[in-house]
């Protein structure tokens, strides 16, 4: 079971597309790290999405959607 689990999230990091459905690209978020805006939306055939973001004081992170939208929100609440 475990190593079945291990296969699965390796086989997760191939064969990612560009997300397709609606799009998060170009909208503002607050991370962890700093202020930044969402450069890449990619989907996993487990349909798993993860978000890209480039942040204003340099570098770029990409985490799972779970975590970004909370700092999507963030922005949003405060326009």
């Amino acid at each position: 079971a475990e190593e079945e689990r291990l296969r699965e999230e390796v086989d997760d990091c191939f064969d990612w597309e560009e997300d397709k459905g609606p799009s998060a690209l170009g909208r503002l978020a607050v991370t962890s790290f700093g202020a930044g805006r969402v450069s890449r939306v990619v989907c996993t055939p487990q349909n798993r999405r993860y978000m890209t973001f480039d942040l204003f004081s340099g570098g770029s992170l990409q985490v799972p959607e779970a975590r970004a939208l909370p700092w999507l929100s963030v922005v949003e609440n405060a326009l």
